[in-house]
């Protein structure tokens, strides 16, 4: 039996396209690890690619509360639906620049 171990994300940080107008990369840490600094980045493409393999992402909103994001389109992402507009992954601190 082969066993494929899923693994929780948080997204601490994001860096805007030049235009402003969409996420280009988010900064990520495994659930558990340190929120200072992201350990890793992926673009929404890859967070996309990686949910439908099982993996599990989040966010934690000004509230502390913790907020599932969810495949959306191709190149998006985007919180599971709560009904509060503040607080979205839009909100997230600037990432510094990834190498």
């Amino acid at each position: 039996m082969v066993y494929i171990t899923m693994t929780t994300y948080e997204i601490v940080c994001k860096t805007l396209t030049s235009d402003q107008s969409r996420i280009e990369r988010v900064g990520l840490i495994e659930s558990g690890g340190s929120a200072n600094t992201a350990s890793s980045s992926a673009t929404p493409a890859q967070i996309n690619e990686s949910i439908s393999k099982g993996h599990k992402y989040f966010f934690t909103n000004d509230a502390g509360m913790r907020v599932e994001v969810d495949r959306f389109e191709n190149d998006f992402i985007r919180t599971k639906p709560d009904g509060i507009l503040r607080g979205n992954l839009r909100h997230l601190r600037n990432c510094r620049p990834f190498s």
